[in-house]
């Protein structure tokens, strides 16, 4: 694995990442690199608060939020994924999700590590339940835990850990929704 940290002088910023990125992870002969985005940065937030063009953004922006890491393909460079960002309402939605929300029920594309993110994430009555990964795909509708209610407290008051690989779903516990006991 290859780790592009920022030189001496740039501020602890990958140069060309906006200063929205801190660190690019890739392994050679994968197909995506890893964003470490600073979206819990104070600068960040309010550099990020121009790409939010409606209510539903702005409420979601102002709450607290931590750092994210992100998956995006190998031959993508990080200024055109950031382009797509202020672009695709899709890219910010799901950022904003992933860096405000918390784990809990795992969705079906999740728990097959089919997403960008390193864990299935909602944001409580934003974006229709859906977590972060599926409304960065444009998938919001098809979320599996779109619309279900949160977990209990004791579930929501557990801290997420979100830069570490574990399990199908990124370290998420993993739910059966079905009822089956095997």
């Amino acid at each position: 694995m290859s780790v592009v940290r920022a030189g001496d002088g740039s501020g602890g910023l990958v140069p060309g990442g906006q200063g929205l990125v801190s660190r690019v992870e890739s392994t050679p002969g994968e197909r995506y690199k890893v964003l470490h985005l600073l979206t819990g940065d104070a600068a960040v937030r309010t550099a990020m608060e121009e790409y939010c063009v409606n209510d539903l953004q702005r409420a979601l922006w102002a709450l607290p939020s931590v750092d994210v890491d992100v998956r995006i393909p190998v031959d993508q460079s990080i200024e055109t994924w950031i382009a797509k960002v202020k672009t695709r309402q899709s890219y910010l939605n799901g950022i904003l999700i992933q860096s405000r929300g918390r784990t809990g029920l795992v969705c079906d594309k999740c728990a097959r590590n089919a997403h960008p993110f390193p864990a299935c994430v909602r944001a409580a009555g934003h974006f229709g339940g859906a977590c972060g990964c599926c409304e960065y795909q444009s998938g919001r509708a098809s979320c599996s835990v779109r619309g279900l209610p949160d977990k209990d407290a004791e579930d929501r008051a557990r801290t997420r850990g979100l830069g570490g690989a574990g399990g199908a779903a990124g370290g998420a516990e993993v739910v059966d929704l079905t009822g089956d006991s095997d």
